[in-house]
C-alpha cells in the first residue's frame, strides 16, 4: 500500500499523470484508501524526455545535475589564454 502511494506522487511528479491514475484506480479497486506523497525531497529541474530508449542515460543525467556544483570545483580554475603569444609557441615548439 505505502508502495503505492509513493509510486503515484513519483508519477505525478514526472508527468506521467495516467500511469498514476491507473494505479490509483485498481488500488481503489482492491479496497485501498489512496492518499498520494511524493517522495522526493529535492525538486528535479531536468525535463525528462519520454522518448529515452534507456533509463540508465536519465539516471547519469540526474547524477550529473545533482553533483554538478561539486565536481566543477575540484577543479582548479581555467587559466586563460597566454599574454605573450610568441613565447607560448616557443614553449609549445620546444615540448
Amino acid at each position: 500500500m505505502i508502495s503505492a502511494v509513493r509510486l503515484t506522487g513519483a508519477l505525478r511528479r514526472i508527468d506521467r499523470n495516467k500511469i498514476a491514475e491507473d494505479v490509483v484506480k485498481a488500488m481503489r479497486a482492491a479496497g485501498y484508501t489512496v492518499n498520494e506523497t511524493d517522495p522526493f525531497k529535492d525538486e528535479i529541474t531536468i525535463i525528462f524526455s519520454p522518448r529515452e530508449r534507456s533509463p540508465y542515460f536519465n539516471r547519469i543525467r540526474t547524477y550529473w545535475q545533482c553533483m554538478r556544483d561539486d565536481i566543477i570545483s575540484a577543479f582548479p580554475e581555467p587559466l586563460g589564454l597566454p599574454t605573450d603569444k610568441a613565447a607560448y609557441l616557443k614553449q609549445v615548439d620546444n615540448i
